[in-house]
C-alpha cells in the first residue's frame, strides 16, 4: 500500500512539473542556437552598414578616400594615391565615421567573446589609421593599404574561429 501511495505521489509531482514546464513562458520562446545568434548579429551589422553607405558623406568617402562599396571603380586610384586627405574629404570621413558608429555597437552583441574581440581589435587599429590619415601623417593610398591589411587579418581571425568552433 505504501509503495502505491509513494508511486501516486511521485507521479502526481512529475505530472505537475511536466504541466508547469509545458506552460512555462520559456517554452513559447524559440530556442536560438549559437550559429543563429551569430547570423542574426551579422545580418544586423550588414543592414546597418548598407544603410550607412547611402549617405552623401559615404559617397564622397567611397569616391575619394576609402572603398566603401565593394568593387568601387575608384578602388585602384585610392590604393595608388600619393596625396593626403583634403579638408572636404576629412569632413566627409568624420561624418561617415560618426554615423557608422552605430554599426560598431552591434558587434558587441556577438554571443562569443572571441568574435567581439576580433571586431574590437579591428576597430581600435583602424581608428589609428583614420587618425593618421586625418592628421595627414599618411597618404590616402597608404591608409587604404593599411586598412585592407587590417580587414584581411580580421577576416582570417574570423575564419579561424569559425572553422575551429564549427560555427559556419
Amino acid at each position: 500500500m505504501k509503495k502505491k501511495l509513494l508511486t501516486l505521489i511521485f507521479t502526481g509531482i512529475g505530472m505537475t512539473n511536466f504541466a508547469q514546464a509545458q506552460n512555462s513562458p520559456l517554452q513559447d520562446a524559440p530556442v536560438i542556437n549559437l550559429r543563429q545568434q551569430i547570423a542574426l548579429v551579422q545580418k544586423q551589422m550588414s543592414e546597418c552598414v548598407n544603410q550607412d553607405k547611402m549617405s552623401d558623406a559615404a559617397k564622397v568617402v567611397n569616391e575619394e578616400v576609402f572603398e566603401i562599396v565593394p568593387k568601387s571603380v575608384h578602388k585602384e586610384n585610392l590604393f595608388l594615391s600619393k596625396i593626403t586627405i583634403t579638408d572636404e574629404e576629412s569632413a566627409a570621413l568624420i561624418s561617415y565615421l560618426d554615423t557608422s558608429h552605430q554599426c560598431r555597437v552591434i558587434s558587441s552583441q556577438f554571443p562569443v567573446p572571441e568574435l567581439k574581440n576580433i571586431y574590437a581589435s579591428f576597430y581600435k587599429q583602424v581608428d589609428l589609421v583614420y587618425a593618421e590619415l586625418l592628421s595627414k601623417k599618411i597618404t590616402i593610398g597608404e591608409a587604404n593599404k593599411e586598412k585592407y591589411q587590417l580587414i584581411q587579418t580580421a577576416q582570417s581571425q574570423w575564419l579561424n574561429y569559425a572553422s575551429e568552433n564549427k560555427v559556419n
